[in-house]
């Protein structure tokens, strides 16, 4: 009678030697690894992730409520202007002026003269 094991899975053949209890591959005994088998607890089932219908409803509303703001917007003439248009050149003269200063590019322009200046290169 052909016996399949338990830990293994190999199949007991007629030609097999050894005790007909156990398994000629791995040795366990039959007995012993059903029983083991019969009082473990069977595995969970796998749950699939799935959000309520609620919740992928909600989503589903709001992607299409952004996607018809989008097609408004486009409609519209494109992007709307920013209230922050101007500031950006405003904060850029100011870093470069502030940075003029700091590495002493403007720091000595009320000492001298043109005339001074001129004299100094004529020399």
């Amino acid at each position: 009678m052909a016996k399949t094991c338990i830990k293994c899975g190999y199949v007991r053949r007629e030609t097999d030697t050894g005790p007909d209890y156990a398994c000629p591959a791995c040795g366990v005994v039959y007995a012993k690894a059903e029983a083991a088998a019969a009082a473990r607890p069977p595995p969970p089932r796998p749950v699939q992730a799935q959000p309520p219908p609620a919740i992928a409803d909600d989503a589903k509303a709001r992607a299409d409520a952004l996607v018809q703001q989008f097609a408004l917007a486009q409609a519209a003439g494109g992007r709307k202007a920013s209230p922050y248009r101007g500031m950006a050149l405003v904060a850029l003269v100011a870093f470069s002026m502030g940075f003029a200063s700091a590495a002493g590019l403007y720091s000595g322009a009320a000492k001298f003269s043109k005339k001074a200046a001129v004299e100094k290169c004529v020399k």
